[in-house]
């Protein structure tokens, strides 16, 4: 996501923005319910849906929600100072502060981070050998 169709100091709602990688396959989509350009390196979004592809084959991977964060077109990272969660079919994971660099795709959450993760339980007795 290098570049927002918007104006400094407009609001846009429904906005929706893919992001692709160099050979065309989609790698993100961003979905917020409201968009604001504060100035013209940083955009804010609210009721934020953010979703990744594996890029191989579209299908999504993870999809990352929050009320509200702000994302650094120069730097390519999206911020939350408020309680946001990331779900994938294996695991969810929600923290009261997030980044994430859209570059290498990592994240780090902190504040109040709970964890559930999704699988076989172990029991004495069914261990992998």
């Amino acid at each position: 996501m290098r570049d927002v169709p918007l104006t400094e100091g407009h609001d846009a709602k429904g906005l929706v923005l893919p992001d692709f990688d160099v050979l065309g396959h989609l790698r993100g989509k961003l979905q917020a319910g409201v968009t604001r350009r504060l100035d013209s390196e940083n955009i804010e979004f609210q009721g934020v849906k953010f979703t990744t592809f594996i890029p191989e084959t579209e299908k999504p991977d993870l999809e990352i929600s929050m009320d509200k964060s702000v994302f650094n077109l120069k730097t390519q990272i999206l911020t939350s100072n408020v309680r946001s969660t990331v779900k994938r079919t294996d695991f969810e994971v929600a923290g009261d502060t997030m980044k994430f660099e859209m570059l290498t795709r990592q994240g780090t959450r902190a504040g109040n981070v709970k964890m559930i993760v999704r699988g076989k339980a172990r029991t004495p007795g069914n261990e992998p050998e």
